[in-house]
């Protein structure tokens, strides 16, 4: 068991609820921005230690998603 595991998730409240699920509203902040002011190129994505770490909460692995990757590429060219 992981610590993810122990942690307690939140009860959902019910749609008809009046009070906001996640506290006061507050103004958007602004995005972050990578360095060159874009989007994160998948090699960038890629060698970030928090996105193994989502991988690793979702029990995923990089080649799960190349897989998931070329398969879309390969739908979008068809």
């Amino acid at each position: 068991m992981t610590d993810l595991d122990r942690r307690r998730r939140p009860e959902p409240r019910p749609a008809s609820s009046s009070q906001p699920l996640f506290g006061p509203t507050k103004a958007p902040r602004p995005a972050a921005r990578w360095p060159a002011g874009d989007e994160p190129t998948l090699d960038e994505m890629f060698a970030d230690p928090i996105f193994h770490l989502l991988l690793r909460r979702d029990r995923l692995t990089l080649p799960d998603v190349l897989g998931a990757i070329a398969e879309a590429r390969g739908r979008l060219r068809n």
